[in-house]
């Protein structure tokens, strides 16, 4: 099998500054434009979507494209809608498809986890509003499916990582001038999705450096290095809880298993001590280039110091207590079936009893901000019940890939592919935004990975 470095030829690689240089003047002017032009822009834009969506592998690569669209109408983002027209250039581009090829082991769960939402429509209090918003489910389902036939080449599957990641590293150059320059907390064009983007890429560089699985380790430790620089200048710290987890787990496993991937545990604390060491530099340099830093990493430990002179809170940990405590009373009141699934951000005005100011600026609108307390404040224990099967079958699964490879290179390629699943598992515990938008399409296209993987393995075992 092909290491991670050998996929792109040399003359695709020549074309990548000027790739490059023009993803970044596009994004960058969009970004300047007055919101009110934004729409006539994607307006114009739609004819030459429609286009690109004929063929089904350009419209795959859009869509990667999208999700760094830093635009949103209502419910709706360029992600989903592209997602959901994604179904046309497939049916267009795959005639032969058999019902079996969509078969795996996780359909069972996800029909189960869909029709446990069913009955949190009756407490809905926008029945329609809430049909509209389920729209994202929606997008979980056709990505995830479509998925299955997609990405059964690993040339794809590293491909479209490889082009995720240089949108990440465009946007992370953005979040450096943005918070040097400006002083200010960066998010870059791609909004702030971007910071569990770089999360992500971090998350897969920084195990691929441990296992050894590209012959170029200082290409990886550098990206590596500056996509930590990048994700402390977002000053966005339940990424990084959801980082130092991810580490911690994927440390202690390789530290036990290490004999299956050639690694001597010697050199994973090394490489670990080194990677803490590096991490700490950097952290210095930020706060030397943008002292702010500092203020919002110490807001942990001043919880006493959250009202400034206006009478706003300064400590957004504060803040999502407001939303917490109003999901709580939500689910107190309807802890069966709950609320109505996807539809707290507009029936929370129904479950508050915070003061009506505290509300109007830090809750109303706003979705419960935790992954798991949104499923369960909108379907109930029924909907959480079944949502935490699907995920833990997802875990069996992706765990079942490591196992399971045929040898050492498919193993360390198979743990690279579980690492994001792992990394969307954790941090649905500190966001919900992987059940919305952007963040759905890549929990979809993650799972879906995993499982063709698995179904792979399952075909070669038989």
């Amino acid at each position: 099998m092909k290491n991670l470095d050998s996929t792109f030829s040399q003359n695709k690689l020549l074309l990548a500054p000027l790739i490059l240089i023009g993803i970044f003047t596009l994004t960058t002017v969009f970004q300047s434009l007055p919101p009110k032009i934004h729409y006539w822009v994607i307006l114009i834009s739609l004819p030459v979507i429609v286009f690109t969506l004929i063929n089904y592998m350009v419209a795959h690569f859009v869509l990667v494209f999208a999700l760094f669209i830093n635009f949103q109408y209502s419910f709706y983002t360029p992600a989903t809608i592209i997602a959901g027209a994604l179904l046309l250039p497939f049916i267009i581009s795959y005639t032969k498809i058999r019902s079996e090829d969509f078969k795996n082991p996780l359909t069972f769960y996800i029909v189960l986890y869909v029709l446990s939402t069913f009955p949190s429509y009756f407490n809905s209090v926008n029945l329609f509003k809430t049909i509209l918003v389920n729209y994202n489910l929606l997008v979980f389902l056709i990505l995830f499916f479509l998925g299955l036939i997609t990405y059964k080449s690993e040339k794809l599957i590293k491909n479209t990582f490889y082009i995720f990641l240089v949108f990440v590293i465009i946007n992370g150059f953005n979040v450096v001038f943005d918070a040097v320059f400006l002083q200010e907390r960066a998010f870059g064009f791609a909004g702030i999705m971007s910071t569990d983007y770089t999360g992500i890429c971090i998350a897969v560089l920084g195990t691929a450096l441990l296992i050894n699985y590209s012959k170029r380790k200082v290409v990886l430790a550098l990206l590596l290095l500056f996509l930590i620089g990048v994700s402390i200048f977002t000053q966005t710290r339940s990424t990084w809880l959801v980082i130092i987890l991810l580490f911690g787990i994927i440390g202690v496993y390789l530290f036990i298993k290490g004999n299956e991937y050639q690694i001597q545990k010697k050199r994973l604390v090394t490489y670990a001590v080194l990677i803490l060491l590096s991490t700490s530099i950097i952290y210095s340099l930020t706060l030397v280039l943008n002292p702010t830093v500092a203020t919002r990493t110490e807001q942990v430990n001043q919880l006493d110091q959250v009202i400034d002179k206006e009478g706003k809170v300064k400590n957004s940990l504060v803040s999502r207590f407001f939303i917490w405590h109003t999901s709580f009373n939500a689910i107190a009141e309807h802890p069966i079936i709950g609320i109505g699934s996807y539809s707290f951000p507009f029936s929370n005005h129904l479950y508050y009893t915070i003061p009506e100011f505290l509300f109007e600026d830090y809750v109303k609108n706003n979705s419960p901000h935790v992954g798991y307390l949104a499923v369960l404040t909108e379907t109930g224990v029924v909907g959480l019940l079944f949502f935490v099967l699907l995920i833990f079958n997802l875990i069996r699964f992706g765990i079942e890939n490591v196992k399971m490879a045929s040898d050492s290179e498919q193993k360390k390629f198979n743990l690279l592919i579980f690492v994001p699943l792992l990394y969307l598992i954790i941090s649905l515990a500190t966001t919900d935004a992987w059940l919305w938008r952007q963040g759905v399409v890549i929990l979809a296209s993650v799972a879906s990975i995993n499982m063709c993987i698995n179904r792979k393995i399952s075909v070669n075992i038989s």
